[in-house]
């Protein structure tokens, strides 16, 4: 498993209209790669982060390299957000209950 960890902050509520489309497209974005398990996301006032989590990294890649993923961060980069951040981790065990 492929986990991709994002967070964003905005300057100000100006936009939460914009905010709200940029994050809406990229998770049906994600949700259109194969391999594509989960998307959880958390808004926390001007803070937004969030996982994705892909079964393979090719499927991470696949995400992050697709024309509309570009398209959609050229919508907020340096407008919307004053700070961006991503972080990929290979999942290396799990365990569940129930």
């Amino acid at each position: 498993m492929q986990l991709v960890y994002f967070e964003t902050t905005r300057a100000d509520h100006d936009q939460d209209d914009v905010h709200s489309k940029v994050t809406a497209d990229m998770k049906v974005l994600a949700e259109s790669i194969d391999g594509f398990v989960l998307w959880r996301d958390v808004n926390e006032d001007l803070f937004y982060w969030g996982v994705v989590v892909f079964e393979t990294e090719a499927g991470a890649i696949a995400w992050r390299d697709h024309p509309d993923h570009a398209r959609i961060h050229q919508q907020s980069r340096g407008k919307l957000y004053v700070a961006f951040k991503t972080q990929a981790y290979d999942s290396v065990r799990t365990n569940s209950y129930g």
